[in-house]
């Protein structure tokens, strides 16, 4: 995101961080509480920046140019560290100083002598809520005693899952837009293809189970998505990890990036399946009168797209199959068989309505 999105979306928390670094009021922690992953993680960073950029035009902080917003957007600033979930179960454990992506481990990067010349430390947690109650207590160390010239941001969908002892010692920036962006890599073919389930395929088996093979073929691209994505913030470290001499270090690293990896088609994985049930949702919404601009997401659907045909009784129906398909993926299950059956369960409606 640019600056003058902010501006123009959240003028006020501008004008108040604004405020913050000229006045040297800066906090020693925030929480920045929005729904949106991408906004959320982007506005996290966004905030680092603007505290350490070293352009005292307060106007165009950041400024994108001094070598401290350089090295940020590099991810290469010596003296700001993230923590983030990587493991298969996205949880953040206390672990140790020497296991990394634990909370031990990212509070001792602070206790290192800084490395910069102004001195500023900045640290962000991604998904806060993330972190085992016993990481959160040893957490609430670090800001109940703060060291000087650090800070930190939590960047959290779920404020109420961090501990009231936390909250307290946090101020909180609220970006929440009431609503979530569905645009991930191809939700745009998957939302046609719902719609085609419902509405085009209404008679021949062989249309469903096309359907059925393209809605599988973009859920077995999340896995490589997920790979890509990570790959972006872990090929230095497994570029660097090709010049140890221990096979055993080599293997940790290794290890790590496989669970990150997991963890980030895990997260691309609940969106697919939201992605699905909110279309769901919305369509039966409309059903009983809602207006399309009134909808959560009305970009989800096409502007040429029609739904007059369609009952409230079935679409209320085609909803709780919808629900019970995403419930399903919480279950040891196959995940392809589970979106052929639920393909072809329209099938079975249609030809049970019309009493073939």
């Amino acid at each position: 995101m640019h600056l003058d999105y902010y501006k123009k979306k959240h003028p006020f928390i501008i004008s108040a961080l604004r405020n913050i670094k000229t006045n040297k009021k800066m906090a020693h922690a925030y929480i920045v509480h929005c729904d949106n992953s991408e906004l959320r993680n982007d506005f996290a960073k966004f905030t680092v920046k603007y505290f350490l950029c070293k352009n005292e035009d307060y106007d165009c902080i950041p400024c994108e140019k001094c070598s401290a917003c350089t090295e940020i957007n590099k991810n290469i600033y010596p003296d700001f560290h993230i923590l983030s979930p990587t493991s298969k179960t996205r949880k953040i454990k206390i672990g140790s100083i020497e296991e990394e992506d634990t909370l031990r481990w990212f509070q001792n990067l602070f206790s290192l002598s800084t490395l910069t010349a102004g001195g500023s430390k900045a640290g962000i947690i991604y998904d806060a809520d993330c972190l085992m109650p016993q990481a959160q207590n040893a957490f609430l160390k670090t800001l109940e005693e703060p060291t000087k010239k650090t800070f930190f941001i939590l960047a959290t969908e779920n404020p109420e899952l961090l501990l009231p002892t936390i909250r307290s010692r946090c101020q909180t920036i609220s970006l929440l837009t009431n609503k979530f962006d569905y645009t991930f890599e191809g939700s745009s073919e998957l939302f046609l293809l719902l719609y085609n389930l419902v509405f085009i395929s209404n008679n021949s088996f062989t249309e469903i189970v096309d359907i059925s093979e393209k809605i599988n073929k973009l859920f077995a691209q999340l896995y490589m998505q997920a790979e890509t994505k990570t790959l972006q913030n872990w090929d230095k470290k497994l570029k660097d990890s090709q010049e140890l001499e221990s096979k055993t270090a080599k293997d940790r690293i290794k290890e790590k990036y496989s669970a990150a990896v997991e963890a980030e088609y895990r997260q691309l994985r609940k969106y697919f399946l939201d992605g699905i049930f909110i279309w769901f949702a919305q369509l039966y919404q409309n059903t009983v009168g809602i207006k399309m601009d009134s909808l959560s997401n009305p970009e989800i659907f096409c502007k040429n797209q029609n739904f007059d045909n369609l009952s409230e009784k079935t679409s209320l129906k085609y909803l709780e199959k919808a629900q019970d398909f995403v419930k399903s993926f919480k279950l040891n299950i196959n995940e392809t068989l589970a979106i052929q059956e639920f393909c072809l369960s329209f099938f079975t409606e249609n030809v049970i309505n019309k009493g073939l």
